[in-house]
């Protein structure tokens, strides 16, 4: 098995094809809890999150 990147820095696409968009948020979502994300990587995920709802519908 390979080496999984940190869950803040997958790039998807193919140099990356294991890559699961909702594995890789809720990952995300842990590390925010867990403290381990900048301010600014924090406001990318709020930002993430507040365009897929507004893509879901």
């Amino acid at each position: 098995m390979t080496e999984e990147a940190d869950p803040a820095n997958r790039t998807g696409g193919e140099a990356d094809p294991t890559f699961r968009p909702g594995t890789w948020l809720r990952k995300q979502d842990k590390a925010r809890t867990d403290g381990k994300l900048t301010q600014q990587q924090t406001a990318l995920l709020d930002a993430l999150h507040r365009h897929a709802e507004t893509v879901a519908g």
